[in-house]
């Protein structure tokens, strides 16, 4: 008698414990994401803060790119409050920190919000100065999300980069403009990426 008293108590705490605990489902996540962005350009951080947190609890599915590309959304925008806070270190690290290029992830943009962060921290004409200096790439075969590679030396900063890419140099048909001539193999591979543009002289 006491056992049966026991599992039912044990049932009844989890079932309990179950039921207190929010559910979203992926809408209510795409939903939280949509709400975060609209806080933080109203400049409510706590708040977007707050959806975020939520956005996180959300189910997205079976489905990997989902998953990838919701995750994504909600570091980039975490990103993004870190460096409204100064915390560009935070920033830099929640970058680093996101994949999934192959599945949804917007690696592109994270890339693009990388050399952002560094102006942020270290100055614009200083990070551009710094890039000027890089002439090697370090390929990455094993690693999807960051094929590529470089060492800025006066920041003591590894810059991961690549993934996903799009060719930034085409013309109206969109094809390809042919590109001034280089034997700079980190420019001939950063020109497939749209961080370049902020960094090219």
């Amino acid at each position: 008698m006491k056992l049966k008293l026991v599992i039912f108590f044990l049932f009844f705490i989890s079932f309990f414990g179950w039921s207190q605990t929010e559910k979203y489902d992926y809408k209510d996540g795409y939903n939280f994401i949509s709400k975060a962005e609209k806080s933080f350009k109203k400049n409510k951080l706590k708040k977007a803060e707050e959806y975020l947190v939520k956005a996180r609890n959300s189910n997205y599915g079976f489905c990997g790119n989902s998953w990838a590309g919701a995750y994504s959304s909600i570091e980039l925008l975490e990103a993004q409050i870190a460096n409204k806070k100064k915390n560009y270190d935070l920033s830099l690290k929640i970058l680093d920190s996101i994949n999934g290029c192959s599945y949804g992830g917007y690696c592109n943009r994270r890339d693009v919000l990388k050399i952002e962060t560094l102006f942020l921290k270290h100055g614009k004409n200083e990070v551009i100065n710094a890039f000027k200096n890089v002439t090697e790439v370090n390929e990455n075969h094993d690693d999807t999300n960051n094929p590529y590679s470089v060492f800025l030396k006066e920041f003591n900063y590894n810059f991961n980069f690549g993934g996903s890419y799009s060719t930034i140099y085409v013309n109206n048909n969109g094809e390809p403009i042919e590109q001034e001539q280089t034997s700079n193999k980190f420019i001939i591979v950063a020109r497939k990426y749209k961080f370049y543009k902020l960094i090219e002289n």
